[in-house]
């Protein structure tokens, strides 16, 4: 306790001194514990004194005493138990409670705790002796079939009250106002005699065209042990025909299990121990049609989201589900003015619209949205197979005028103009077709002007210069940064062709016949002898001929220098 708490305690403790009865003996402080510790409650202690109840209680930390729980009276150990007798002899909770002043909800508590069962009241037990048990298991197989509370009630002229009572009494479930009729519940013993002969929750549940978990819950409402999820189905065919019972010669199978947002079906996927969600139209796919390709979609040609029929589904394109929702009317009420006009202009006029002929070239000059690149693009409808919905203009230009494209082929610019989409100008070719045109074109960066060059002209001269006189392509490496590669692009004129220079023709000789072989046949003869004779490593070989381990050991495996005995 902090200084602060000690001097508000003393404050508060003289203040009420001084506004405590003079009649009250000296000892009052000490008498108000012992009441409070009696069982009396901190509100009839002050009541006694004269001051509030939280002055009392402050005194009473002050002086040590424990504080019960909401300032409650303690009762005696076993009077828990001598109310409990009482209701079980026969007394009611209100007889019990007038006559101890405990509330009825603390009586009611210490049933709970005991383990005791609460008896209807008066009212409840006069209805229960008005009306039999087969009378109220009559009701509840109404109920069930769909039946109201009121037009119960109304039927066997008693109150809606009554018959909920009496539902909830025997162990009836009352549906709430407003909620679907159920299916009725089939008899107890009919359940157990079908569930003994045929061993399968799933043929009862056909037959009665619900769930096998309304079956389970039938069965554990009548208490039947329903043995855990071991009818349940366990493969996918038998997931799905559970959800799918009602299946019409020439109608749709209707999907019976949960459904997502927008109205299809949502059906469990196991393989291979894993469990993923998809829709049941993709499902039936899968059981009776095959898999599904990539960025393919599978469609209802019904048009009804919940149906599950194979004859019924279709795979296609999402442009395609997308046109099949536009010709069912299901498109989007508010759609941009310029897609409603795209829509029903075709790709050539939408193609002409935006062109601007050059009559000295002869181009047909894109003059629309597109790239960075510089090439046209336009919106293709309907959208084509494995493309986007955007399209190229030349592309579009030769798939209107010329053809199709074949896979793996680009439509080339033979007037190296990108913009432009006449037909004419435009050739198929492959990838390597295309740059080599850029190439005539002139459009390739090359030398200096390229993003990723790190020489200038001059140091491509001084290392042809270099070569010419037997430089090696490891050293010119080294010496200008590069890789060896770039030496040997360089040095044979397939890059910086426009950099004058000596040119080196390529090595094509092997062992001795190569310019730049740094070993003789004489020096390989002793290598792998002395290789074979375990006199010296790969390593000290190397430093000794002034070449690598990795040449050492080609030549002792015989990958270079075969023509060496």
């Amino acid at each position: 306790m902090t200084s602060r708490d000690q001097f508000q305690l003393e404050f508060d403790f003289e203040v009420a001194s001084k506004v405590v009865s003079p009649d009250r003996s000296p000892n009052w402080l000490n008498e108000a514990v012992a009441s409070y510790e009696s069982g009396r409650t901190a509100s009839e202690v002050a009541q006694s004194i004269g001051v509030s109840d939280y002055l009392v209680l402050k005194w009473l930390r002050r002086e040590g005493t424990q504080i019960r729980g909401g300032g409650g009276r303690r009762h005696p150990p076993d009077l828990r138990q001598q109310l409990v007798d009482k209701y079980k002899s026969g007394r009611s909770m209100r007889s019990i409670s007038l006559e101890t002043g405990i509330r009825d909800v603390t009586i009611r508590s210490w049933l709970d705790a005991s383990g005791v069962p609460l008896r209807p009241r008066s009212s409840e037990i006069s209805a229960i002796v008005t009306w039999s048990v087969d009378t109220v298991a009559a009701w509840a197989h109404d109920h069930q079939a769909g039946i109201s509370i009121t037009a119960i009630a109304a039927t066997h002229k008693t109150t809606k009250s009554t018959v909920s009572k009496l539902l909830r009494h025997h162990g009836h479930k009352v549906r709430r106002a407003g909620a679907p009729a159920k299916t009725p519940i089939p008899p107890k013993a009919e359940l157990a005699a079908n569930y003994e002969e045929s061993g399968s929750m799933e043929k009862i549940a056909s037959e009665h065209s619900v769930s096998v978990w309304v079956v389970q819950r039938w069965m554990r409402e009548y208490g039947l042990e329903v043995g855990g999820r071991g009818s349940a189905p366990v493969t996918n065919e038998e997931f799905f025909a559970e959800r799918t019972p009602d299946r019409p010669k020439d109608g749709c199978w209707l999907w019976h299990g949960s459904l997502t947002p927008p109205g299809y079906g949502k059906a469990m996927w196991r393989e291979e121990g894993q469990t993923s969600v998809m829709g049941a139209h993709k499902m039936a796919h899968l059981l009776y049609c095959g898999a599904v390709p990539d960025g393919m979609v599978v469609r209802h040609l019904c048009h009804r989201r919940r149906c599950c029929r194979p004859d019924h589904l279709e795979v296609g394109t999402h442009q395609d589900n997308a046109d099949d929702r536009v010709n069912a009317g299901r498109e989007a009420k508010h759609r941009n003015r310029n897609a409603r006009r795209d829509q029903h202009r075709d790709n050539e006029s939408r193609l002409k619209s935006r062109i601007e002929k050059d009559d000295e070239t002869d181009c047909w000059n894109w003059r629309g949205g597109g790239k960075a690149t510089g090439y046209g693009v336009m919106v293709w409808n309907p959208r084509r197979q494995g493309e986007p919905r955007s399209i190229t203009t030349h592309r579009a230009a030769y798939l209107l005028y010329r053809g199709e494209i074949p896979e793996g082929e680009l439509v080339r610019h033979l007037c190296n103009n990108k913009a432009c989409c006449n037909p004419d100008h435009l050739e198929l070719g492959s990838v390597a077709d295309n740059v080599q045109d850029e190439v005539d074109a002139g459009r390739t960066r090359k030398g200096v002007d390229h993003h990723r060059t790190t020489l200038v002209g001059a140091e491509v001269v001084r290392m042809r210069e270099l070569r010419a006189t037997g430089w090696l392509h490891r050293d010119l490496a080294a010496e200008f940064g590069v890789s060896m590669g770039a030496v040997a692009a360089i040095t044979t004129g397939r890059t910086w062709a426009h950099v004058g220079g000596p040119i080196t023709a390529p090595a094509t000789g092997t062992g001795s016949g190569n310019p730049t072989a740094r070993l003789t046949e004489d020096k390989v003869r002793r290598i792998r002898s002395e290789v074979e004779s375990k006199s010296a490593t790969h390593q000290a070989l190397a430093d000794e001929f002034g070449v690598t381990a990795g040449t050492i050991a080609h030549i002792v495996h015989r990958r270079t220098w075969r023509d060496v005995e």
